[in-house]
Formats: C-alpha cells, structure tokens, sequence
C-alpha cells in the first residue's frame, strides 16, 4: 500500500502502487471493499500519493521515470479527467 486517503464520504480510498505508470484504488465502505480501480498513466514510473477531493474526485501524484511529477485526476469511478505535468526542479 502506498497512500491512504478518506473522501468526504467517509469512505476510505487505498493505493497500490505497481510498475511502469499502473496502480489501482481499493475503495472501502465499512470494512468492505467496494470497488477495485486499475490505474494507468504511461510513462509516469510510480503512484506516490492520493487525495480525494470534495467531489469524490481521486488525485493521483506519479513520480515519472523523467524526474517529472505527474498529477492525474480521476472521476470517482475512475475515467481519467486530466493529467498535469510538472518538469524537475533544479536549485540554483
């Protein structure tokens, strides 16, 4: 498990993080899980923290293989929404 995350639900979103930009989101209601969703976002490397948002809306930081940080938005029953890239920051 990499990121434990409660929605204004109050249910409890968990993340797996596989290899190579895969993953999926356990959502549990009680101590049941509900749904399974596989994730995926080529090239991204890692799933490494989630949040959910007001609307039930699952964001998803990816560490990519690039040294870039990805945030991927996901609807509640997760199709994709949008994906923002954030290149390396170098200090001076």
């Amino acid at each position: 498990m990499t990121a434990l995350a409660v929605g204004p639900n109050n249910r409890k979103y968990l993340l797996w993080s596989g290899t190579a930009g895969r993953g999926q989101v356990w959502t549990i209601t009680g101590r049941v899980v509900t749904r399974k969703t596989q994730i995926s976002l080529p090239g991204a490397g890692q799933a490494a923290s989630l949040v959910v948002g007001a609307g039930s809306d699952l964001r998803v930081l990816w560490r990519g293989t690039d040294l870039t940080g990805r945030l991927q938005t996901l609807s509640a029953t997760g199709a994709q929404v949008s994906v923002q890239v954030f290149p390396m920051y170098h200090s001076p």
